[in-house]
């Protein structure tokens, strides 16, 4: 992993962003069928005061780049290696907040696209029925006086 050393004024906590979940049913012909589920970042980061290493994907945050815009903070150079002089349990631990929250929105886009395959075969499952009823011979019912 990379990682990246940031220089704040102070202490602040900072978060990937306000995401959004797209509900929309495509299926749906109204025209007013845009349906957005805010989702509330899950994920928080605390930029300490003065230079500390954090991983360089904290540095792609919408609240960091506000941040560095505002004066408060600060993006020197990457590194591949943490030095000796740095917290490895701090950087570690968020690390793996990082790698968990990655791990969640993978699987929820593993979930979105299992569901569009499961909707996909299931129309295709009606319309061969569809099909297969309008080539059926249909019965006609003879009434006495045709028989």
């Amino acid at each position: 992993m990379k990682y990246v050393f940031i220089h704040s004024t102070r202490t602040v906590n900072v978060t990937t962003g306000l995401q959004f979940q797209n509900k929309t049913n495509p299926n749906l012909n109204v025209k007013d069928n845009f349906k957005i589920k805010p989702v509330w970042p899950t994920m928080i980061v605390q930029l300490l005061e003065g230079r500390h290493l954090y991983p360089s994907i904290v540095a792609d945050f919408n609240s960091v780049k506000s941040l560095k815009e505002a004066g408060i903070v600060s993006i020197a150079e990457g590194t591949d290696e943490i030095p000796a002089d740095e917290n490895l349990s701090r950087i570690k631990d968020i690390e793996k907040k990082l790698r968990s929250l990655i791990l969640a929105k993978q699987a929820e886009e593993d979930k979105k696209i299992e569901e569009a395959k499961q909707e996909e075969t299931e129309i295709k499952k009606e319309k061969k029925t569809n099909k297969k009823k309008e080539t059926e011979p249909k019965e006609e019912i003879l009434t006495e006086s045709e028989q």
